[in-house]
């Protein structure tokens, strides 16, 4: 088991003074590792990598100066609805996606503690995928 861990710790010093996160460096392992006729998903990588999304509502992070952080929206609070339909997983997906053609900001209800409050986010961008893209000059 002290192998492991020196393993591990010895891997996660080397990303760093590589640039990269652990986390990042594990996304990039799972990639390498994937089929070449394997197209690699956010859903594969979060498979390969034993995480599961937050199917409670529970905003783990939010981006620094982005619509939600401006909406005042924080980490740790919990999404009650959206767009006044309980939340889950799929109606948030669908009410981002829709957001490209709305011209009403999207709202959710979200509680902190014992308080309940609604956020309006004005995004109308639609769901974004960030994906990797290879450089064919690299090998």
């Amino acid at each position: 088991m002290l192998l492991v861990r020196l393993f591990l710790a010895f891997r996660e010093q080397a990303a760093r003074k590589k640039g990269l996160e652990p986390q990042q460096y594990q996304v990039l392992l799972a990639i390498k590792g994937a089929d070449v006729d394997t197209e690699v998903t956010v859903g594969m990588l979060a498979e390969r990598m034993l995480v599961r999304p937050h199917e409670d509502g529970v905003v783990v992070d939010v981006t620094y100066a982005g619509p939600a952080q401006k909406a005042g929206i924080a980490p740790a609070v919990t999404i009650v609805a959206v767009n006044n339909r309980q939340f889950t997983p799929t109606v948030l997906r669908e009410a981002v996606e829709a957001t490209t053609a709305a011209t009403k900001p999207l709202e959710l209800l979200i509680k902190t503690g014992e308080y309940y409050e609604t956020h309006r986010i004005d995004y109308h961008g639609g769901e974004r995928y960030p994906h990797l893209v290879r450089d064919a000059a690299v090998p």
